[in-house]
């Protein structure tokens, strides 16, 4: 996850300044998805390692009951140790939690997020949010690293994931797509958490 780091000085008795000193990151999975071809970045190995690089930085937001709302290959940067960082917290919003400590989802502003990569939720008449909000955006996320997408095609994709259908490119991978369909699921609270992901088989 992308820290911030707060600096305070005071260089005189009526005045003050606040420098954001932030781990410089490059490039974004964005750049390495779109404007880089090569193709061990498409690989399953390196997809699942990504990837849970991911999931360790979104538990971490959801562990702290925050909502990210705007993940997406832009916002998931490299560092120099080609770790995955999750920039750009300024959507971030509380999760909220019924009597019985299980969490409920709230009303969701339609105007935050990228639609591309919003769950089915969040693009109902009453759009509404949670953490596993975002795992379907995870499951999304997952399929642009491991698949080669034109982004022309990519939202059509998407939609059926969001309808309920899972696309046909991991026909021929049934653990690939038995994960995917758990992160993907159309209902919100059959999704996995992000600790539940992380111990998956499938990313061992």
């Amino acid at each position: 996850m992308c820290c911030l780091q707060f600096e305070e000085t005071i260089p005189s008795a009526d005045s003050q300044l606040l420098f954001i000193k932030m781990e410089l990151c490059k490039s974004s999975l964005k750049h390495r998805l779109y404007d880089s071809k090569k193709s061990d970045h498409r690989s399953l190995d390196k997809s699942k390692k990504w990837f849970k690089h991911i999931a360790k930085g979104v538990k971490h937001i959801h562990d702290k009951d925050f909502i990210h709302r705007d993940l997406k290959p832009c916002n998931i940067l490299f560092n120099k140790d080609r770790r995955l960082k999750i920039a750009d917290m300024g959507t971030l919003i509380e999760r909220k939690f019924g009597n019985d400590k299980v969490e409920i989802l709230v009303n969701d502003d339609e105007t935050i997020g990228t639609f591309v990569y919003k769950s089915p939720e969040q693009v109902s008449w009453d759009p509404k949010i949670s953490s596993k909000s975002e795992v379907f955006t995870m499951g999304l996320i997952f399929v642009e690293m491991y698949v080669i997408i034109e982004k022309t095609e990519r939202e059509q994709i998407f939609n059926s994931y969001r309808a309920g259908t899972q696309h046909d490119h991991f026909k021929d991978e049934p653990e690939t797509a038995t994960f995917v369909g758990k992160l993907t699921n159309k209902i919100n609270d059959k999704r996995p958490s992000c600790s539940e992901i992380l111990r998956d088989r499938f990313l061992r």
